[in-house]
């Protein structure tokens, strides 16, 4: 052997022998015997017999580590995970978005048939989504679960949506003939909680879904329209009633009293103090305003830099929104907590401050939103001594 390959041979001994917990022999210079040549040939084969040993330790851990690296599921991580969760995710809204680009034209019967297996087809991949969430929550945060489930949740309201819109089976209206009946409406009103929100084409009559409950805005009573103003009302008597607040500017709105819905659309530099909500609040396009509610469910699209004082009976939830904080209801006024408990508003339950965010599906906290430190909080506001519009 070469000096550099009896080096080697060395090293790799020395490696077997420190495996073994053996040490190394140290020859010495002044070492020197008549049976010296014999002795080196022993210990020559000895060390080729520990560096054997060693490589065939080495390629046993390799062996092993392989198959470790085989059988060990890869999405087991939950950055993976939540990679391949956001691709399915963006795949289905793509293509309902692409859907609902067909707004408007006229179908005909085949490409309705296609549209509708397009849509199931659709459908079918949430489900599987939804499956792909379930199989793997065993090693997910539970975070991560809730809102993998929310997305899902969102994305089936998008597909009942989009299929209202394109393939309706029947267009219905809040607008009664004079002569119509009171139970007609009713039953009317009935079968439309069942669908969709149709068109919100502009030049059509709008309508939206709040949460489950549907109101027409051009036709519900409410305010609209209104800049530089302090508005006071007195819903005493309408504890069934769906109310809009629809384009103020810089308006303080006052509402006693108890509502079944609540709709606010397009505001700005806006204080709105409401009295309990008996079933839903949908709110859109806010701005740089306060808004005091107490409601069953609340639903905050489109919105920014807002402050939300709220009472709550679930999480709200909060959509293309940013910058905007959370604290605890703060209005009052003379009877409130007659309302309140009849509203099954009652208690504070806290929920306030669980918030879940519909585009946010990251390990961390959403950024959206945030609690509002207690200095900044408002001080409880008392509506008790406005006096009430009469209009």
């Amino acid at each position: 052997l070469s000096v550099s390959a009896k080096n080697r041979e060395r090293a790799r001994a020395r490696a077997a022998m420190a495996d073994l917990g053996l040490q190394p022999h140290r020859s010495s210079d002044h070492d020197s015997s008549p049976s010296q040549p014999s002795l080196d040939r022993k210990r020559a084969a000895m060390l080729q017999r520990l560096a054997a040993i060693h490589d065939t330790r080495l390629q046993q851990l390799s062996v092993r580590q392989e198959e470790t690296a085989a059988e060990s599921f890869p999405l087991e991580s939950t950055q993976e995970f939540l990679r391949l969760f956001s691709g399915y995710r963006e795949q289905a809204e793509q293509a309902l978005a692409s859907f609902r680009e067909r707004k408007g034209f006229l179908l005909t019967e085949d490409e309705k048939s296609s549209l509708k297996h397009r849509l199931a087809k659709v459908a079918l991949d949430v489900s599987d989504m939804e499956k792909f969430v379930a199989d793997k929550s065993y090693f997910l945060p539970a975070y991560e679960v809730r809102v993998c489930q929310l997305a899902i949740v969102k994305l089936r309201e998008d597909i009942e949506t989009t299929t209202a819109e394109l393939l309706p089976k029947k267009k219905f209206s809040f607008r009664a003939k004079p002569a119509q009946a009171g139970k007609d409406l009713e039953k009317k009103r009935e079968e439309m909680q069942r669908t969709m929100p149709c068109s919100r084409d502009e030049n059509e009559t709008r309508e939206v879904s709040v949460l489950g409950e549907r109101i027409t805005p051009d036709t519900t009573q409410g305010i609209r329209d209104v800049r530089d103003s302090v508005i006071v009302k007195d819903l005493k008597d309408q504890e069934d009633a769906e109310y809009v607040l629809s384009n103020l500017s810089n308006c303080r709105v006052y509402l006693r009293g108890k509502l079944k819905a609540l709709f606010i659309h397009k505001l700005n530099d806006s204080h709105i103090y409401a009295g309990p909500v008996t079933s839903s609040v949908y709110i859109e396009e806010v701005e740089n305003c306060v808004l005091m509610l107490a409601s069953h469910q609340i639903r905050i699209h489109s919105s920014k830099s807002t402050d939300f004082y709220l009472r709550i009976r679930s999480r709200p939830i909060v959509e293309h929104t940013s910058g905007v904080r959370f604290s605890n209801y703060k209005f009052g006024y003379d009877g409130i907590q007659d309302d309140l408990k009849a509203a099954n508003l009652s208690e504070e339950t806290g929920m306030w401050a669980n918030v879940d965010d519909f585009r946010w599906l990251r390990a961390v906290p959403s950024p959206n939103w945030s609690i509002l430190p207690e200095d900044q909080r408002l001080p409880f506001v008392d509506g008790s001594d406005f006096i009430a519009d009469r209009n």
